[in-house]
């Protein structure tokens, strides 16, 4: 009896779960026929399952006579298939948006595997299967303990599944919840080591390019020797791919939303808005409540926007100060104000956990006010009113009783509080802005008022006041009339803090009263700042959008003041590294034409940077002998004893050497160059590419490998140009395993470059077929690397309408890899047509791009001529066009072994029949 009593509880639980929930209470009270026990374990098992959120958590099912898994374990009955591909289905687990997972074993390796299969209703949907595929390729990507392992997926009875590792444990849910019903203390060195955990996961991710979207409880899996692992992927967002998410549409769970996924703004998604989530997280994990509850999503998205939760501290006193000031950054509702990025998050983390002080500093005075606002909204308004005018008139009597010379009106549009403004520029990166201004042009007033606000920050005010006074004695010559009256204003509020530190006795008492005052974005020093910050770390890389915003806010100093030196320098530099980065080749002369400006303008001693600049530019169109000669200019006007830059001087020589095949002057230069630069890892760069050419392969490898291990250092992440040498150097020798490994290491490079991705993507898809057949049993997912190498390397990257060569190149290879052989020919095409705006020299030296993409159309259109008979005397003529290119030509250092294998590989393709 208790056996027939099971089944039926069984049937009947499946029979609900395939309704709708509206529908399910109709159903169980004629199904249940009047017996409330039979009604009440059928509900039981149905609100397990809904709790069952995690795809991995505990299902319903199980409840019924315990877990069953493994090679011999009994099959879940009512399951919709035995089984998909070469996995045989256990039991069900739970579900999510796009799809079901299910507890399989992966056969004939007897491995137990999380088996995702898409949702019954979305098979058919392109749109649906397209997610579906990108989580897949999503997850698959990352490679880090704190985030699940995808084994492979593929494709069987028309549906798409994918399997991962199978995670032993608990979600971080039903851990909160259990503490919650024991109304037990929450262990908060736990909590924050599992937080910890999770973001340290998510710097991954974000390195990657991927936001997760959706970091709450239920997605967070604590394992059996108590490590945290984030799971679920299904509405992350990739940086460098085009969005299936509708604009507007939210993605996410509602108590763990940012401000920005409320809003739809989808422009404004990036690791700010997991660092929110995870801070919410954090929040409800110490204090036992999410923080802001309402009945109804819109109501939560209307706090969310306009209130503020109630301080962790209230709700649980025991929490520390530093822990609640991390969780208060963590949820700041403007971007700025969180911590800039996951990584600085993780770093507190550790920081309260070591029990260190931390770098978040409360809110300052303005955001308390504003916060105390938004909690209180009947205050009256007049209160404010007043408040405003009292900081106004002492501002005015400070600066009257100072200077008696500043305009209101050009301080307003100069000076604003620091809630609006751009407070979360690092100082190190504003710093940038005034001591390249004042190298590349030393009477440049706007650089005496920025390194004012340095000092201003640094409570230097004596400093402060000396900057601003060189400043106004610079603005007369210059014409500078608003300049000047700005700096006059800022010198009355210095000097009223200087003032104060008199009056007071105290060193900082003036000086943190200035602390909050930062540039009005809209100010031409603000674009400044902005911009040079950002252009600071693209010579290694970055994603087209950065260039563009650096661009944008250069153009506007450019704007307010034509004749800046150092902006023009700096917008030359940002069009070369563009140029260089993503094969944007046709902007190399709008670069050489920005330098030229600011080297008309520099009178007779004009800065050694602008003439290393256009050296590089030479380099890059294969002139060496200009480049030679730039640099050799570059080193004349070097100061001998500022040493900024020489080592980029001494490297622009040895570069040009190496290119002229004078490997002796250039292996000579670069040794000298790196004793007095050891760490320098560009260098250590340039010289294992010069080695390669040279065939010193050991050599090679050693400054290689040199190279990457200075750049693991934070921030900068390992360069896929280094990889690549180490890559070459391997497949020289023959050992292609290990060449794989590094080939496939480039797509996790943070220190992003089109170029570099371009070659790993070109030398992985010529590998030996048999090597790549290996890898992909061994799970390696080839085609998912290749897609996001083809992705990261500009296929969906654009600029000023003009579509990035590299990636139409790679994502041209990544369709004949995948023997879609009519789009491969469509896209290796447009970029050979990408590369006619280039200009000739940049053409001809470059020409190894032209024929690797030959090469390429060749088999593509070999791999077609089965079909279609005119397909082969078309793979013949892109064959001999490349041929002709590289009897008559030597390739460039970077390009030799890419163009080498690409050849051999199609030379070996069109021996065979079609």
């Amino acid at each position: 009896m208790q056996g027939d009593r099971l089944e039926r509880v069984e049937r009947l639980f499946h029979e609900a779960l395939e309704r709708e929930p509206r529908e399910r209470a109709a159903f169980l009270e004629e199904a249940c026929g009047g017996d409330p026990d039979l009604r009440a374990r059928v509900e039981a098992l149905l609100a397990a399952d809904r709790r069952a959120a995690d795809f991995l958590d505990e299902p319903a099912w199980a409840l019924l006579d315990g877990p069953r898994s493994g090679e011999g374990a009994r099959a879940e009955p009512g399951l919709p298939f035995e089984r998909l591909g070469e996995h045989r289905l256990v039991r069900r687990l739970g579900e999510g948006g796009m799809g079901v997972v299910y507890e399989a074993v992966q056969q004939p390796l007897g491995r137990r595997v999380a088996l995702k299969v898409i949702r019954p209703e979305r098979v058919g949907s392109a749109e649906a299967q397209a997610r579906f595929w990108r989580e897949v390729e999503t997850i698959a990507a990352l490679r880090h303990p704190g985030i699940v392992t995808v084994f492979g997926g593929g494709e069987d009875q028309g549906t798409c599944y994918f399997a991962m590792e199978l995670i032993e444990g608990r979600g971080l849910d039903e851990i909160l919840d259990e503490a919650a019903r024991r109304e037990a203390a929450p262990d908060d060195e736990r909590i924050l080591r599992w937080t910890l955990e999770v973001a340290e996961g998510l710097v991954h991710a974000h390195a990657c390019g991927v936001i997760h979207r959706d970091v709450k409880p239920s997605n967070i899996r604590v394992t059996a020797d108590e490590r945290a692992m984030l799971l679920d992927f299904g509405v992350a967002r990739h940086l460098a791919r085009v969005s299936l998410t509708v604009t507007g549409e939210f993605r996410g769970t509602p108590q763990y939303a940012s401000p920005e996924q409320v809003r739809g703004s989808v422009g404004k998604i990036d690791g700010r808005t997991d660092v929110y989530s995870l801070g919410a997280m954090l929040y409800e994990a110490l204090t036992g409540r999410v923080p802001f509850e309402g009945d109804t999503a819109e109501r939560v998205f209307r706090m969310i926007l306009e209130e503020d939760p109630p301080p962790a501290r209230s709700l649980r006193p025991s929490i520390s100060r530093d822990l609640e000031t991390v969780i208060t950054t963590a949820m700041e509702k403007e971007r700025r104000h969180r911590y800039p990025s996951m990584q600085a998050l993780a770093d507190d983390l550790r920081r309260v956990l070591a029990g260190e002080p931390i770098a978040a500093r409360p809110p300052g005075w303005v955001r308390r006010s504003t916060r105390m606002a938004r909690r209180h909204r009947r205050i009256s308004a007049g209160a404010a009113v007043a408040l405003l005018l009292l900081v106004g008139v002492a501002a005015t009597l400070a600066v009257v009783g100072r200077q008696g010379r500043w305009s209101p009106e050009s301080a307003e549009q100069m000076f604003v509080p620091m809630d609006e403004a751009f407070g979360f520029v690092p100082r190190s990166a504003r710093r940038i802005a005034w001591m390249w201004t004042l190298a590349a042009d030393p009477g440049d007033p706007g650089g005496h008022v920025l390194r004012a606000l340095d000092a201003i920050e640094s409570g230097e005010l004596a400093v402060a006041r000396g900057a601003l006074e060189e400043c106004i004695a610079a603005c007369g010559p210059r014409g500078e009339a608003d300049l000047e009256s700005e700096a006059h204003h800022l010198l009355g509020l210095v000097g009223h803090g200087l003032a104060r530190e008199a009056g007071g006795g105290r060193s900082s008492a003036g000086a943190s009263s200035l602390r909050e005052l930062r540039l009005n974005p809209k100010h031409h020093l603000a674009h400044l700042q902005t911009g040079m910050s950002i252009v600071g770390g693209l010579h290694r890389g970055g994603e087209v959008e950065q260039f563009e915003e650096a661009i944008a806010h250069l153009e506007e100093v450019l704007r307010a003041r034509p004749r800046h030196v150092v902006s023009l320098l700096f917008l030359g530099r940002t069009y070369y590294f563009l140029a260089r980065s993503h094969g944007f080749l046709g902007l190399v002369d709008e670069a050489e034409a920005q330098l030229q400006r600011a080297l008309a303008l520099s009178g007779e001693e004009p800065y050694h940077v602008i003439h290393n600049t256009l050296g590089a530019l030479a380099l890059l169109r294969g002139e060496h002998e200009q480049a030679l000669e730039w640099n050799r200019k570059a080193l004349a006007v070097a100061p001998a004893q500022n040493a900024m830059h020489a080592h980029n001087i001494a490297a622009g020589v040895a570069a040009a050497h190496a290119g002229m095949g004078r490997f002796e002057e250039a292996r000579r230069a670069y040794l000298e160059v790196l004793r007095k630069a050891p760490d320098d890892a560009g260098l250590c760069l340039g010289m294992a590419r010069m080695s390669l050419r040279a065939g010193e392969e050991e050599e090679a490898l050693d400054h290689a490998r040199r190279g990457a291990e200075m750049w693991t250092q934070p921030p900068q992440g390992v360069p896929a140009a280094a990889r690549v040498v180490m890559a070459c150097v391997e497949l020289r020798r023959g050992e292609d395993a290990r060449a794989l490994d590094l080939l496939l290491d480039t797509v996790y490079s943070t220190a992003f470059c089109a170029r570099d991705l371009g070659q790993a993507c070109f030398l992985l898809a010529t590998l030996p077929e048999a090597t790549l057949r290996s890898a992909e049993q061994e799970g390696q997912f080839i085609g998912v690397h290749l897609e996001r190498m083809a992705t990261r390397a500009g296929h969906h990257a654009s600029f000023e309408g003009r579509r990035s060569p590299i990636g139409c190149s790679t994502i041209g290879v990544l369709h004949w890899y995948r023997g879609s052989h009519g789009l491969a020919i469509d896209y290796l095409e447009e970029a050979i047509s990408a590369r006619d705006g280039w200009p000739r020299a940049a053409r001809e030296h470059h020409w190894t791009e032209d024929a690797r993409d030959r090469y390429f159309l060749a088999m593509a259109h070999w791999g077609l001529s089965a079909e279609e008979p005119g397909h082969a005397d078309r793979a013949r003529e892109c064959f001999d066009a490349a041929e002709a290119a590289a009897l008559r030509n030597r390739a460039p250092i970077e390009d030799v072994d890419v163009i080498s294998r690409v050849r051999d590989r199609a030379r070996d393709a069109l021996s065979r029949d079609p």
